[in-house]
């Protein structure tokens, strides 16, 4: 049971020195500030990818090239194949519901 109160007491410490740290430091642009930032684009840099042949890159350029290779593949797909009377009639087929045009009063 002392240990346990001990663990909870520096416990307790830490936080209060933590949130006395970003009081006093917190609103100003010093360390704490560009630690924050530090640490988050850490957490936000990509190292590497795989490409869409399943190839490992790791150079700033090549995850460029992966990234642009994707989203033009993405966005740039094959027109569907038939004509919209192709489409009309699958839909007349399968379509069980149909909305009713509202009529005038």
């Amino acid at each position: 049971m002392e240990l346990r109160s001990l663990l909870s007491l520096k416990a307790h410490r830490a936080v209060q020195l933590t949130r006395g740290s970003f009081y006093a430091q917190g609103n100003k642009s010093g360390k704490l500030l560009a630690r924050a930032l530090k640490t988050k684009l850490q957490k936000s840099f990509i190292t590497h990818i795989k490409n869409s042949q399943g190839k490992q890159c790791n150079t700033t350029d090549d995850i460029a090239d992966a990234f642009s290779e994707f989203y033009h593949n993405l966005y740039n797909l094959t027109p569907p194949e038939g004509t919209p009377l192709d489409l009309h009639d699958y839909l007349r087929a399968n379509i069980l519901h149909r909305v009713r045009q509202k009529q005038p009063r």
